[in-house]
């Protein structure tokens, strides 16, 4: 590739494979412009620096990627006192190493002006997302999560403010930090967080420290290892808080804490679930506040679905509508990208009606249930007892690779209002010497199916539906990493209240895995709904058996079972 003139510099594409440092600095000498990374996988060894002037994007997060297997910061300041610098519609996955970082600009002269990282998933990395010494910072639309280094626990976060004078980071998604706190704050001044979420990171959820100005408005910050929301102190206590209409839960200590010696507001949270739910300095304003655990935090209503987050799209299909009713399930309309792959070439390689012996194509885990070929389709029913000898799995006898389209008629027979039907989705096991990768090669340990010896022990992807008419749909990928919980498992989002499975009607459920994208269809009684899932965050499941699992007491009838692969 080359570069000569300020007229072909002021632009340029980077396909994979070619110079991304080639193409920031041409750019930059000409004064400033855009670097477009094309879509693909984007594979560097040693740190991007980006340079002032310049904007680097992808085509946003399910089509371009930046990724290392090194122990670097992927991308890094090229010097002190950067102005003018954007980071935007693109995916970061790392390391969980020493030294990685996704995104690092520390300034310690001159400070970094008008910062903005827009639209940006950061997954994976030592250090997260580090900004030191700038002022004017935007941070929107972005998912910085599983990022950590468990060498530095309670100090490398998934994004860490420090020295910024004037940040704003809102709409964006903060969880699952391995080793310390969602957002970390220090020496600060008029740092803003809005419609925001910190879950499940190992320390804390959003922290500030010798900091004046910290407002939190609209967030959810729950299951965090330590506290939820904290005005700490190293030297000089936060100050001149403004927090509210906030949902804290189920933090490992503290829910709302600000240290003595904090001013400021703090109304119409909700915090509960806590090991103390409200600590907060009698000159704190309070009022409106209260735990209430029937308000649950993951229901809020703004102008930004985090789940379009979730999902992975890019920065433009994730601009502000409208949103109302139940905000767990997605504003994004994923009929485009399901048309589009349900139009290309697939090959039918599994068919069942249901009519026949099911034997002939299915292996079951478990000894209580009952299933029955009928002229309708397969009748398959759960023990009647509520022990872990009542749960029960079908499996395909054949395994499958590649990219998959599995459909089938669901019909519910039961009227139980607990319990879920799960569909698995190339299930192998662990690849050790007692989980061996086929599956069927140590049934025998689950013919008492219980739960744990799946999500424990084997790799695979799961859609739970049909727990009750209201229910919930939620995608997890199995298994439970080491020093995890089962939470851990969720791919999000949670997708609930959405009025289907009704008892003796018939639904058409189709699900497509192609790469990273995980999606659901769902036909019936006059209606469609698309549920997506991006599990790029995952190592890829690329082969496995496929499963039908019914909780203890359920009772389904399938039909019409078919699976395609793409060609």
């Amino acid at each position: 590739m080359s570069f000569t003139t300020k007229t072909q510099a002021e632009n340029r594409s980077v396909s994979p494979g070619e110079n991304i440092q080639l193409a920031i600095d041409d750019v930059s000498v000409s004064g400033g412009g855009i670097v477009t990374l094309k879509a693909g996988t984007h594979h560097i060894s040693e740190p991007v620096k980006i340079k002032s002037n310049v904007t680097l994007q992808g085509e946003g997060t399910l089509a371009s990627t930046l990724k290392t297997d090194s122990n670097i910061k992927m991308i890094e300041e090229h010097d002190n006192g950067l102005v003018n610098v954007t980071i935007q519609n693109l995916k970061i996955i790392g390391t969980n190493a020493s030294h990685s970082g996704g995104i690092q600009l520390a300034s310690y002269k001159t400070d970094h002006d008008n910062i903005k990282v827009l639209g940006v998933h950061v997954f994976e990395t030592g250090w997260g997302v580090h900004i030191k010494g700038a002022k004017n910072v935007i941070i929107d639309r972005c998912n910085f999560s599983r990022n950590g280094y468990a060498g530095k626990l309670k100090f490398a976060h998934n994004l860490y403010l420090r020295r910024c004078y004037g940040a704003t980071v809102s709409n964006s998604i903060f969880n699952n930090s391995i080793s310390a706190n969602g957002i970390n704050i220090s020496y600060s001044t008029d740092i803003s967080v809005t419609n925001c979420e910190a879950i499940g990171n190992y320390f804390r959820g959003f922290r500030a420290a010798d900091t004046d100005g910290f407002k939190v408005h609209g967030c959810v910050i729950a299951e965090n290892g330590n506290v939820g929301l904290l005005a700490n102190t190293e030297k000089v206590v936060t100050k001149n808080i403004d927090w509210q209409n906030n949902c804290v839960s189920n933090n490992g200590a503290k829910g709302v804490y600000a240290r003595t010696g904090s001013t400021g507001t703090c109304k119409n949270n909700n915090s509960y679930g806590n090991s103390e739910d409200y600590t907060l300095p009698d000159v704190v304003a309070q009022s409106g506040n209260v735990s209430d655990s029937s308000i649950v935090c993951n229901k809020r209503k703004s102008n930004v679905d985090l789940a379009d987050l979730r999902i992975g799209t890019d920065l433009e299909s994730v601009m502000p509508q409208p949103v109302s009713g139940n905000d767990t399930h997605s504003a994004l309309d994923f009929e485009k990208e399901f048309d589009a792959f349900s139009k290309m070439k697939w090959t039918e390689v599994f068919s069942d009606d249901g009519k026949g012996n099911w034997r002939d194509k299915w292996k079951q885990d478990g000894k209580n249930g009952v299933i029955k070929n009928t002229e309708n389709g397969m009748d398959y029913a759960s023990g009647t007892g509520s022990t872990n000898h009542d749960h029960e799995v079908l499996w395909t006898k054949e395994s499958f690779k590649g990219d998959l389209r599995i459909e089938y008629d669901f019909t519910r027979l039961d009227t139980l209002d607990r319990n879920v039907c799960i569909l698995y989705v190339q299930a192998t096991g662990l690849g050790t010497e007692e989980f061996p990768t086929d599956i069927m090669a140590w049934s025998a340990f689950r013919e008492m199916p219980k739960m744990s010896y799946y999500f424990k022990n084997m790799n695979a992807l799961h859609v739970s539906y049909a727990v009750n008419v209201d229910g919930y749909i939620r995608a997890r990928r199995y298994p439970i990493l080491l020093n995890k919980k089962w939470t851990d498992t969720k791919v999000p989002p949670l997708y609930s209240g959405e009025g289907y499975f009704e008892t003796n009607k018939t639904y058409r459920l189709t699900v497509i895995k192609k790469g990273s994208l995980f999606m659901m269809e769902v036909k019936g009684q006059g209606k469609r709904k698309l549920y997506g899932w991006d599990t790029s965050g995952f190592e890829p499941i690329t082969e496995g058996r496929i499963g039908l699992r019914q909780m203890f007491q359920r009772r389904s009838l399938y039909a019409n079972f078919k699976i395609s692969r793409l060609q």
